[in-house]
């Protein structure tokens, strides 16, 4: 049986994450992927193609548990910032 700790499933999911929502703000506030023409899987796949090709430019990221406060004011800093 495979089994995983918290930690190993923060470790991989951390690094993709932040960048993400991020990406995803970005995209949802442009004048012409933000309209309601263009699907929300399409936003949603350009976000996380976006995170993916980053990812290996960026800092190391934050291991914060998600479901603290400290995660909520992560997601509220990367929407405001995208």
């Amino acid at each position: 049986m495979i089994g995983f700790t918290e930690a190993q499933v923060l470790a991989w999911i951390t690094p993709l994450l932040w960048p993400f929502l991020r990406a995803l703000a970005l995209l949802s506030s442009l004048p012409l992927l933000g309209t309601r023409t263009v699907p929300m899987r399409v936003r949603i796949g350009l976000a996380a193609l976006v995170a993916l090709a980053a990812q290996a430019s960026l800092p190391p990221m934050p291991q914060v548990p998600l479901d603290s406060m400290a995660a909520f004011m992560l997601v509220l800093q990367q929407l405001l910032i995208g």
